[in-house]
């Protein structure tokens, strides 16, 4: 009885409720319907139009894409030369191929100021002069090194990382991601291991990871 009595009001609620919505609706339909009916007589000028409206749409949105992937390919190559700018630099060398560039560069010094006493020497020998010794070790100002070696080479290796290690930050165990998950997607396992420089990829897209990747992580937090 208490819905029967209820009916009525909720059906008029029920009807405005639509009835706003439909007019709603209808009002910016309807002149969308009118201009179209105009300027679109007949359906074969509607179907074309609204194919012409999906190439445009498409053709925006590609348009778009290609210089997205542009920027993107712009700033991956920059990001490219300034790590080889770093190689050059020998910022990415371990600590034992840095000691081996230091040895190799110094031998080449040793073997050069070598050949340069045994040619002195024996061209002082053969005129008994010591004037041609002096010229012979003369300086030639195109021989001297650009620069005096530095004793410490800044590298990547030298950045302290370890959940362990006393020069990093500790790593609050609630704040560490947990393994699989609903919202670990498409991971194979687990996050990996920020702190430790773990990484959770497999080894084939390990190596493409600056193929989906921009943006450089640090190794510590």
């Amino acid at each position: 009885m208490w819905l029967r009595n209820k009916r009525p009001a909720m059906e008029a609620i029920g009807g405005a409720m639509w009835a706003t919505a439909t007019g709603a609706v209808r009002t910016v339909t309807d002149p969308l319907a009118a201009v179209a009916d105009t300027h679109l007589p007949g359906i074969g000028y509607k179907i074309i139009a609204l194919f012409g409206a999906v190439y445009g749409y498409n053709y925006f949105w590609s348009s778009e894409f290609d210089n997205t992937e542009a920027y993107a390919f712009l700033d991956k190559m920059h990001t490219f030369s300034l790590a080889q700018g770093l190689a050059e630099e020998g910022f990415w060398l371990s600590e034992s191929d840095d000691a081996e560039k230091r040895r190799q560069k110094y031998n080449l010094d040793c073997l050069r100021l070598e050949q340069e006493w045994d040619s002195a020497l024996e061209t002082a020998t053969q005129t008994r002069s010591f004037d041609a010794l002096v010229a012979g070790l003369a300086v030639d100002p195109n021989s001297i090194p650009a620069e005096v070696p530095k004793p410490v080479s800044w590298r990547f290796n030298m950045m302290p990382y370890g959940d362990g290690h006393a020069q990093t930050f500790p790593f609050q165990s609630h704040d560490a991601n947990g393994g699989g998950g609903g919202s670990n997607l498409m991971e194979l396992g687990s996050y990996g291991d920020y702190i430790n420089r773990t990484d959770n990829k497999p080894n084939p897209i390990r190596k493409a990871r600056h193929l989906y990747t921009s943006v450089y992580i640090p190794p510590t937090k």
